[in-house]
């Protein structure tokens, strides 16, 4: 099921903008306290997740996909209808910005910021709820500035919610949780486990979460940690007595969880995980009432939406939708959705996008 869409793209940042920032900067009379030129223009060099200029932000944006690839309706024996032109039993419109496995790549953080902006004022136009997510291995590495960078990134961006994976833990579980102490971010991981000994990282981490659109809809909001944390790690210590559960146990987990929030009156479903592509697809299949899979750990670039690579169906016979944005920052994905008034998907249409054809927006972190 091809879904293809057309898109009017920006050139990437050049020279001269570049040059128009810093000539800006010149001009600024009144500097942040105890910052010097020097150190805010190297910031901007650096750390440029952060808006210093208002009006760079706020440039016309660039069209993004629309409502109108082909459309197929399904029932809740999985039958597929398709060449449909649009299904007027339709409900709900929700947009998904996702991205997954950013490895700290702090230059395309900017560049993500814009293009999270735009996406939701496109959403906006159409009428459509918007949901930025993350499925994890947004930090990497022991290196405290760069984490400290990716953390206000995720705050600026407005993310909603985000699944730790594998390399969130480099820098220990307990540093991981000072990161994220002030996180607005919501921190999903029902397939984690924490010691008595308690790090802090328990009490930022849910199970679940609900999102409550414009329009009153809610979205259920789960996320998952890998079931091989333990091969992926340099040394398990740094979990400090968390441990994950194994494929198994999360999948039971997963439908408890699911049947949690039906009973909320939540019929629109969404799971970040850092699970990998193939148990992600044996998820869709073993778990009713997911609805969208946001993947990640695999680092699979996952475009449009095919049956039998990227769509498959529940035990209930019920569309779930997976997809993965690749790696570190190069690409993020839009995927938009059509719920009917039972939460069952009617439409999808799945675009990935390249984040350098996004102007970045820049933005002034604090010093540390």
């Amino acid at each position: 099921m091809p879904l293809n869409a057309n898109f009017s793209r920006q050139p990437s940042v050049t020279r001269c903008e570049w040059d128009f920032v810093s000539g800006t900067l010149e001009k600024v009379s009144t500097l942040p306290a105890g910052l010097t030129r020097w150190q805010v223009r190297n910031q901007i060099r650096w750390i440029t997740v952060m808006n210093i200029l208002s009006s760079y932000i706020s440039q016309t944006p660039k069209t993004p996909p629309s409502y109108s690839a082909q459309i197929s309706s399904y029932n809740k024996t999985g039958t597929q209808n398709t060449n449909k032109m649009h299904n007027p039993n339709s409900k709900t419109k929700t947009t998904l910005w996702y991205v997954n496995d950013i490895h700290c790549q702090i230059p395309k953080t900017e560049r993500l910021v814009s293009a999270a902006h735009q996406t939701a004022i496109t959403a906006e136009q159409n009428g459509a709820d918007f949901l930025k997510l993350c499925s994890g291995d947004t930090f990497i590495g022991s290196d405290e500035k760069r984490n400290v960078a990716i953390a206000g990134f995720f705050n600026i961006a407005g993310i909603h919610a985000q699944a730790p994976g594998n390399h969130e833990f480099d820098i220990t579980a307990s540093k991981c949780a000072e990161l994220l102490k002030n996180s607005n971010t919501k921190i999903l991981g029902i397939n984690m486990n924490f010691p008595d000994n308690d790090n802090g990282l328990s009490k930022k981490v849910m199970r679940s979460a609900v999102h409550i659109g414009k329009n009153g809809e809610k979205y259920g909001l789960i996320g998952v940690q890998p079931s091989d944390i333990n091969e992926r790690l340099k040394k398990k210590a740094v979990l400090e007595g968390i441990t994950i559960d194994n494929k198994e146990q999360t999948m039971q987990k997963l439908q408890e969880e699911v049947q949690k929030l039906q009973k909320q009156g939540v019929n629109k479903i969404f799971l970040l995980s850092h699970e990998g592509n193939t148990v992600e697809k044996e998820i869709a299949q073993n778990v009713s009432g997911i609805d969208v899979i946001l993947g990640g750990h695999s680092h699979d670039l996952i475009e449009g939406v095919k049956d039998g690579k990227n769509l498959f169906y529940s035990p209930i016979g019920e569309p779930v939708v997976i997809t993965q944005a690749g790696r570190d920052g190069n690409n993020f994905g839009i995927l938009n959705l059509e719920f009917d008034d039972k939460g069952i998907i009617t439409y999808v249409q799945n675009n990935i996008m390249e984040t350098n054809s996004y102007s970045p927006v820049l933005i002034l972190l604090p010093m540390h």
